[in-house]
């Protein structure tokens, strides 16, 4: 998705998109994140894992970023690519969730 919005902004969006197209198209955020996680991202980390073959120099960042009280670990990779210039990419992107942690530890 870009522009950070979520998968949430399609259920408004498919009604603007519906209006434009055909009647019978839907896309809100369960068919867009189907969309998304299954077929845009593999396909755009095989991409990444091509240039980051051909690359000569790479630079991997990571930090935590706080949003509310939401915990995300953005891991992101610097690279060079002779005729397109610096690249920067996500190269995972972790959430923290405490209570999935501990629901987790109980069940193991």
């Amino acid at each position: 998705m870009q522009g950070n919005h979520s998968f949430r902004f399609n259920d408004c969006a498919s009604k603007l998109i519906h209006s434009c197209f055909e009647s019978k198209f839907t896309c809100a955020r369960t068919k867009s994140e189907a969309i998304v996680v299954n077929v845009l991202t593999p396909t755009a980390m095989k991409e990444l894992k091509d240039d980051l073959d051909k690359s000569n120099c790479i630079t991997i960042l990571n930090d935590a970023s706080n949003q509310g009280n939401k915990k995300t670990y953005p891991i992101v990779v610097r690279y060079f690519q002779p005729y397109v210039g610096v690249q920067v990419k996500i190269l995972d992107l972790q959430d923290h969730n405490p209570v999935r942690l501990l629901l987790s530890m109980s069940i193991t």
